[in-house]
């Protein structure tokens, strides 16, 4: 082998290695049966031991890179946002600090961490209202790899021996406000730290001892970065400038560096020295000659704001970390601005910090998601670019008529219309904003969206133009809680905070008031019968209401369902019963008689049923529960036939395809899901029997899919959790796709060796 292919296979085995150490550690066979399934396909290590096993997964991934070939690692333990990250200089650790008021060390190579969290809880120099004094603002590295320096929002200055887990140094105080950011001179003489209190404070290392303070800003300094050569400090504030600082005077050198009108929050110096790169509050970057004070070029990744960059150490490309959830790396050395960065996507939350390796093959970065996450840098990839999905926790479902497209409407106030066949958009976003909605709902044949807002506002929407139908149906200073469609589309029926019902005749141009009806409780379901003749309320106290949508007419006293809130409602077929999804079960009554002939009850302890359904031929019921499951029951005798488990967030709404063989859900992951409901029930009985039924019938447990014995069948990386598909048990609408299969047994236990393939293992036994 070639010194270049082997220092490739060197590579690709640490990463390999690194991305996989979660499952590695727990289970040694799983190197075969988790972590090689999901290795990226032209790794070295993936085409070398592929071949060798049978029976191990297989996977697909759609809008995201495989496993390993981007995200490296997810390191986890700090209990609240990680607002900074650094390496040390050979790469071996990396430090973070948190608004839990701990800086961690972790070694690169395992995830794990190295030493006990060092605590700033101790010292305290300004008494902060929230009582956050000891949030860690800035964490470096000293350049001799043995200490930790650290900036917390109570203004001290802590440096960690990281050998001993103590601290090196009495805390240096000095600073009237938080301390945003630390640097230490590539000497390691001399420690600067940056303050809300408009100043920046030189220390010497050795003593701790105070050398000067910078002063010339007018507002908070966000940032400051040495120099290669030591011999200049830049910062960046609040004021809206840029500054060079002379190491040995103090003095400010040349005029300070304008180009902006918003916040500055990030600066960096490339390895020549020769660049300063400046991130804002607008999301911009502007790249200036640091001799000449020009301004060389400025990058635009998105709108949100820039909180840190970072040059890799050849000076080639530049790293961003943004508000928008994402990292940017930008390559300086080409000139086509559309295509001269690529996008890192799996934080959940804005990114705080980012920091190259050393030797620029990785970028770690912290985020208000409580992780940090290592990626390989591989700047001349191409991104692969998500599926169209929602952006936030998707509220509501519904099926046309047909059965081929899902309506679905998301707290991100878009609402999206997918093709059930293929999952992919049939439309595009129908609505990009609608404003200060809490309530929408779509008509069955997907062409009217009614709207209902926090100021007591109903509003309908032509579905294809978005323009408004009529004027707006007002509520006085009411929250609109809830909405429903008749299956006529003739009645749009809303509910509210203030116990109000009312149903609106949507018929006309002039959209009018049928009629109105008071509940106990706020209104928290509505539901038409199949016939659209009836309409039934479930309000916060546990009652449920019936009246004629013709006249208007209650048609009996309110069943008592619960004495708490009801959170969904649905009619039976014949409209002889009426399911409810209440605390701790869903609920079926009789209607006519009062009595209650079912009782479905959750999995989980404390949980809520948010979404009830009958299929369309009766046969089931379906509901959707807060703990993440989607519980399947036959309507007749209330057994349970399936748990359909997927989803890594609450339920909030299940309906059935009208063919009654699918289950469409969604969920707070940002996810729909549609479920073959033959092959559910029947993934139980085959269970013991076919591999696929054993994975598709498997719970997943601290990132483990495990079997009805607890046996460990397959291992998924954290960043897949919410997209994974065992098809066709489901089909999954977000912004990505995990496919998962297997074409042949599937080893767990005792057996796992039986995966090794014995040909393959004596051919290359005979070829050494």
């Amino acid at each position: 082998m070639e010194s270049s292919e082997f220092s490739r296979f060197l590579r690709d085995a640490n990463s390999f290695v690194a991305s996989s150490h979660e499952a590695i550690q727990r289970s040694a066979p799983h190197i075969y049966l988790s972590a090689l399934p999901f290795a990226p396909k032209d790794s070295c290590i993936y085409r070398e031991f592929s071949h060798l096993c049978a029976g191990a997964a297989s996977v697909e991934t759609f809008g995201t890179s495989r496993h390993g070939e981007t995200l490296i690692m997810t390191l986890t333990g700090h209990e609240n946002w990680i607002q900074s990250v650094a390496y040390s200089s050979n790469g071996l650790l990396l430090a973070s600090g948190s608004g839990d008021c701990t800086v961690r060390i972790w070694d690169t190579r395992t995830g794990e961490e190295t030493i006990p969290p060092l605590q700033c809880f101790e010292e305290i120099a300004l008494p902060l209202p929230s009582g956050n004094e000891g949030v860690v603002c800035c964490v470096v590295f000293a350049s001799d790899d043995k200490r930790v320096v650290a900036g917390t929002a109570g203004g001290i200055v802590h440096i960690w021996d990281i050998r001993s887990g103590r601290e090196a140094l009495p805390p240096l105080r000095g600073h009237s406000g938080s301390v945003l950011s630390v640097a230490c001179a590539p000497n390691g003489v001399i420690i600067a730290s940056a303050s809300e209190d408009s100043s920046i404070c030189l220390w010497n290392t050795a003593t701790g001892k105070r050398i000067s303070v910078l002063t010339g800003h007018t507002d908070q300094v966000r940032a400051v970065v040495f120099s290669p050569n030591g011999k200049l400090l830049a910062s960046c504030s609040h004021d809206e400038t840029t500054r060079l600082w002379s190491v040995d005077t103090g003095e400010l050198v040349g005029q300070p560096l304008c180009d902006s009108e918003c916040y500055l929050l990030s600066v960096a110096f490339s390895p020549d020295g020769t660049k300063i790169a400046v991130g804002a509050e607008d999301g911009s970057i502007v790249l200036w000659d640091s001799v000449t004070g020009r301004n060389v070029k400025t990058l635009q990744p998105c709108l949100e704001s820039t909180y840190a960059v970072r040059f890799s150490s050849d000076g080639r490309y530049l790293a961003s970390a943004s508000g928008d959830h994402r990292v940017y790396i930008w390559n300086l050395w080409r000139n086509d601005e559309e295509h001269a960065f690529t996008m890192l996507e799996g934080h959940t939350s804005r990114v705080n910090d980012l920091t190259y390796s050393p030797d620029g093959l990785y970028i770690a970065s912290a985020s208000d998601d409580r992780t940090i996450r290592i990626w390989n840098s591989g700047s001349d990839q191409v991104s692969v670019q998500p599926l169209q999905a929602h952006e936030g926790a998707i509220k509501l479902v519904t099926v046309n008529r047909e059965g081929t497209s899902i309506v679905s409407t998301s707290e991100d106030r878009s609402v999206r219309i997918w093709d059930v066949r293929t999952g992919g958009p049939a439309l595009a976003s129908l609505v990009d904003d609608v404003g200060e909605v809490i309530s929408l709902v779509i008509s069955s044949d997907g062409q009217k969206i009614g709207s209902g807002s926090f100021e007591g506002s109903v509003r309908l929407w032509n579905s294809q133009t978005m323009e408004a139908i009529g004027e707006p149906l007002q509520y006085e200073h009411e929250n609109v809680t809830t909405l429903a469609f008749s299956p006529d589309l003739h009645v749009l029926a809303s509910g509210c905070t203030g116990a109000i019902v009312r149903v609106w005749d949507v018929t006309a141009e002039v959209l009018s008031v049928r009629f109105s009806f008071q509940c106990r409780g706020y209104v928290s379901a509505l539901s038409f019968s199949r016939d659209g003749q009836t309409l039934a309320a479930g309000d916060s106290v546990g009652l449920v209401y019936f009246w004629d949508v013709n006249s208007g007419q209650q048609l009996r006293e309110p069943l008592q369902v619960s004495w708490e809130n009801i959170y969904a409602l649905s009619f039976s077929p014949g409209s002889r019963f009426i399911a409810s999804g209440i605390y701790m079960a869903a609920v079926v009554w009789v209607i006519n008689t009062g009595h209650q002939t079912l009782t479905l009850p959750v999995v989980s302890l404390g949980s809520h049923v948010l979404s009830v359904a009958y299929s369309l031929d009766g046969c089931f019921i379906a509901s959707g529960v807060d703990d993440d499951t989607v519980l399947l029951w036959n309507a007749g005798t209330g057994q349970a036939v399936a748990k359909l488990r997927g989803h890594t967030g609450p339920i909030h709404c299940v309906v059935f395809k009208p063919d009654s063989g699918f289950i469409i859900s969604c969920s707070g992951d940002k996810t729909i899901r549609i479920w073959d409901v033959e092959a559910a029930i029947s993934m139980g009985s085959r269970a013991e029997y076919d591999p696929f039924a054993r994975l598709a019938a498997a719970t997943l447990k601290d990132g483990w899919l495990v079997g009805s014995s607890e046996e460990l069948l397959l291992w998924l990386p954290e960043e897949y959790r919410s997209y994974v598909q065992i098809s066709p048990y489901s089909l999954v609408i977000g912004s990505r796709r995990i496919v998962v299969t297997t074409n042949g047994d599937l080893y767990s236990g005792d057996e796992w060796t039986a995966c090794w393939r014995h040909e393959s293992r004596r051919a290359a036994i005979s070829s050494m």
